[in-house]
């Protein structure tokens, strides 16, 4: 992703390969950005955007949405499930396996195909992050009770295949980024690892999401929740750097205990330092008590540069 101009004169320009996608504030920007590029390359001009790698994108003077309504189908197909029964939830609650399993191995191509496709997925369906990255552990040897949960995704696809992202127009007052971070406690029951979820709205739009396994073995509740919150934070100055934000931006952590954080630091203070440091160089204006022991931090712009 590229930038150009400042203000009502930006270009912000996505490419893959060699297809371009080009926006501006304003439609002017825009048209004198593209006969440049026409001057100095070959160039085809197709138009509003309606298709990209597989995202179907309608615009309407209202708003834009994004979907995978026909890579989704075409993903059923492929699983031979364009049929199926749909359900109701991406996979069981509290749902636990082991890359050790009981069941008898399956096709291991098949698998990892299938699981590729749904990760492509994500990109417009937050709803499943996480039951993709739990299938995604299991690429090695995966068997047939991993199979099966792969299947129930799918079943759930089917019956929301046409889900998707829906940006309306920002109006003047809510175009505030907030950020929420949140984990388990050694879910995975193979390197007791634990589970970083993350989001960011803008407004009240998510505009950036990730479930993803923390590298490290936290040995509490709270320290696992301090490293997703210092992964949250990293992801937050980039956001606001890439939307060159001039105002303050709020990130949540949920269900932490600040008293309790402090009585770790001192048993593993060398670990839990680093978490901290991130959090500081972002500006933590205040970490106070939040809703339900929660607590959050407040970020300003002009102060996020020091990690980059």
């Amino acid at each position: 992703m590229y930038t150009r101009g400042k203000g009502p004169s930006r270009v912000i320009v996505g490419v893959y390969v060699d297809d371009l996608i080009i926006t501006g504030a304003k439609e002017g920007g825009v048209e004198a950005f593209k006969r440049e590029m026409q001057r100095l390359f070959r160039m085809s001009d197709l138009g509003l955007l309606s298709y990209y790698l597989g995202i179907e994108v309608r615009q309407s003077k209202a708003a834009i949405t994004l979907g995978q309504a026909a890579y989704a189908r075409r993903l059923l197909e492929k699983a031979n499930m364009g049929a199926c029964n749909p359900c109701h939830t991406p996979m069981e609650a509290r749902l636990k396996l082991s890359k050790d399993g009981t069941t008898a191995l399956v096709d291991a191509t098949e698998y990892r195909s299938l699981v590729g496709s749904l990760r492509y997925l994500v990109h417009t369906r937050p709803d499943i992050s996480f039951a993709v990255g739990f299938v995604s552990r299991f690429m090695e040897k995966p068997r047939y009770e991993h199979m099966a949960v792969v299947k129930h995704l799918l079943r759930y696809i089917a019956g929301t295949i046409e889900f998707g992202i829906v940006y309306p127009k920002l109006s003047g007052g809510d175009n505030n980024l907030i950020g929420y971070s949140d984990s388990d406690l050694g879910g995975d029951t193979d390197d007791r690892k634990s589970t970083t979820g993350i989001i960011f709205f803008l407004g009240d739009k998510a505009v950036a999401w990730q479930s993803q396994k923390q590298r490290v073995v936290a040995l509490s509740s709270c320290e696992a929740k301090y490293i997703a919150g210092a992964a949250a934070a990293c992801q937050a100055v980039w956001l606001m750097r890439l939307l060159r934000m001039s105002w303050e931006m709020i990130l949540k952590c949920l269900n932490s205990r600040w008293t309790t954080c402090l009585q770790l630091l001192s048993a593993r203070t060398q670990c839990c330092m680093i978490e901290v440091s991130i959090l500081t160089l972002n500006s933590i204006l205040f970490v106070s008590a939040w809703t339900r022991g929660a607590f959050c931090w407040s970020l300003r712009a002009h102060r996020s540069n020091s990690l980059i």
